[in-house]
């Protein structure tokens, strides 16, 4: 499945403590980590605001192979969304039914997916 973000939600969390204890050693590389959001923020908001933290956790620095591919999903690619992933060396930005995609430029096999 690979790594998975969701917004900490009555319903979500829920569903995410079902899955943490039907699958126990996972861990943020390859589970599900709830993230806290203002009920208040959009969709976009909430993933500018946690971008930071995704790269931190799955990025150059800290994942061996790191993320290339950020699937979106519920939130629209606003040009501070784009911006914001620009600045994380995304480039490309393909659409699908509920969100995006968002590649950053890094050999095929080498690739990862959250």
């Amino acid at each position: 499945m690979g790594p998975v973000w969701i917004v900490d939600s009555p319903v979500n969390r829920k569903i995410v403590e079902g899955l943490w204890a039907q699958l126990p050693t996972q861990s943020h590389l390859d589970g599900v980590t709830l993230f806290k959001a203002a009920e208040s923020d959009s969709p976009e908001e909430m993933l500018i605001e946690n971008l930071d933290a995704i790269d931190l956790h799955h990025g150059f620095y800290s994942a061996d192979p790191p993320c290339t591919i950020l699937e979106v999903v519920g939130a629209r690619l606003t040009a501070g969304v784009e911006s914001a992933l620009r600045e994380l060396g995304f480039d490309s930005f393909p659409a699908f039914a509920h969100g995006f995609r968002a590649i950053c430029p890094l050999a095929a096999e080498n690739r990862s997916v959250i």
